[in-house]
């Protein structure tokens, strides 16, 4: 499991109204698949992989309400000349994946209420609001874009204006008060963690070259974009930009504030960090934008059979190169989390356990300051629960069910060291070291031995 996995792997087990650093909505949803299917490994590839579908589904769609159906695929596939699109949601991206389905079917259904006006869609509009801000919250930057480009356009100040959008309101404040109630219990972690994330509160504002660096690295996807489209489309880039279907408008300025509002963001609260992925919600619309400019009874012509094949190249290209980086390391000189053999040592520490006497691995507690480590030896023990170091420290209820059932520690051995790290001796004083685990990199023979440090917690019978 990569990182986002192996944090529904622990989240999901388990349903609440709001979990520490993310929206919910990502990890009800595994949970009610794994209802049906369990939690694993397969469960969670299932659930990324349909709504990476869903995302490219969603938008064809949405295109097909404007364009025909050459064009819509055509204008479709240039999704993949993002690589946010194209690679970091296969490589390592789950909320991100989530939100941007979310933003899309968000379009779709206002731009139904364009089109038809029926007051269904005011609703639908509304929940999928709701469910965008539960997926992720900076679901904001696209609604406000959206709010700023419905103000700017006869289309959009129609729907603004009109009273059935106390519906879209209502609609999304039933969804969100839920988890706003958790939030407001619990302090408002995950929205913390959404803004310490940012470090937009840095105590020292960064330099103006290292504001345009983080500007530019993560608006490098637009300019990509941008860059391809004119060399392919430019002589038949309609200077009037009029479009007969009723919408369009909207769409432009959408891509418009969406693309202004996170570089409005970099630049005025001079953040030490802004991410490409946080304009996932936003990227999209640039395509509708470009393309609603442009000529395409050309579909069928050559530079969009150039195109065709260039979009059809990197996805190929792209699947290539993860299979190489998967299978191959030690050709790609490059290792990656994958490559950590976290079945072959859960099944050594399971055998491990089983040779100490009534400490067996079912309903044993895993204890650790790395949740990624956790979850992926987890997933091999069935029957384990999770305990964070940190809240190991501050409850003494949980220290008293830890020592009841038992527990052991785990540690990255090459980070922390070989010995018990002091930090978890502080928690756990009577931590036995167990064994140092050391295997090598799945599929590699140059890059080492992965080094897991165990150690066990006796339970209080055994003390």
């Amino acid at each position: 499991m990569e990182l986002d996995e192996a944090e529904q792997f622990l989240n999901s087990s388990v349903f609440h109204l709001g979990y520490s650093n993310q929206p919910p909505l990502y990890n009800w949803l595994v949970k009610t698949a794994a209802s049906l299917f369990g939690l694993n490994l397969v469960t969670l590839i299932i659930m990324k992989y349909s709504l990476i579908f869903l995302f490219y589904f969603v938008f064809y769609i949405l295109t097909r309400t404007f364009w025909e159906p050459k064009e819509a695929l055509l204008i479709t596939g240039s999704l993949v000349l993002f690589p946010l699109y194209s690679y970091e949601f296969n490589r390592d991206l789950s909320h991100t994946i989530l939100l941007s389905v979310m933003a899309l079917l968000t379009c779709f259904f206002y731009s139904r209420i364009l089109i038809n006006g029926k007051t269904i869609y005011y609703v639908l509009t509304g929940l999928s609001i709701g469910m965008g801000i539960l997926s992720k919250y900076n679901y904001a930057f696209f609604l406000l874009a959206l709010a700023l480009a419905s103000i700017s356009c006869r289309e959009g100040r129609r729907v603004i204006f009109d009273k059935r959008l106390s519906l879209t309101v209502l609609s999304a404040v039933l969804v969100l008060f839920p988890h706003f109630l958790w939030l407001i219990k619990e302090g408002f972690p995950s929205v913390y963690f959404a803004i310490n994330k940012a470090k937009i509160g840095v105590s020292q504002s960064p330099s103006i070259v290292k504001i345009f660096s983080i500007a530019g690295t993560a608006y490098l996807d637009v300019l990509g974009f941008i860059l391809i489209f004119l060399l392919l489309f430019y002589q038949h880039n309609m200077m009037n930009t009029k479009n007969k279907n009723l919408g369009m408008s909207l769409f432009r300025w959408l891509c418009f504030y969406g693309l202004l509002i996170p570089l409005l963001v970099i630049f005025i609260l001079q953040g030490g960090v802004f991410r490409g992925r946080w304009l996932a919600p936003v990227l999209f619309t640039l395509p509708f934008a470009m393309f609603s400019m442009t000529d395409l009874h050309i579909v069928g012509g050559l530079r969009s059979k150039i195109f065709g094949f260039l979009c059809a190249f990197i996805v190929v290209a792209l699947l290539i190169m993860r299979m190489c980086i998967g299978f191959m390391p030690d050709l790609v000189n490059k290792v990656e989390r994958v490559h950590i053999p976290f079945k072959e040592i859960s099944l050594s520490l399971s055998s491990l356990l089983k040779d100490k006497e009534n400490f067996g691995a079912r309903d044993l507690f895993v204890i650790s300051d790395d949740a990624y480590i956790a979850a992926n030896i987890m997933a091999w023990l069935p029957g384990t629960k999770f305990i964070s170091l940190e809240s190991l420290a501050g409850d003494i209820s949980v220290q008293n069910e830890v020592y009841k059932n038992g527990g052991i520690l785990v540690w990255d051995g090459k980070k922390l060291g070989e010995n018990v790290p002091k930090s978890f001796l502080r928690v756990c004083p009577s931590a036995v070291p167990l064994k140092l685990l050391k295997l090598p990199y799945s599929r590699s023979k140059k890059f080492g031995l992965y080094v897991l440090g165990v150690a066990t917690v006796p339970k209080m019978n055994d003390k």
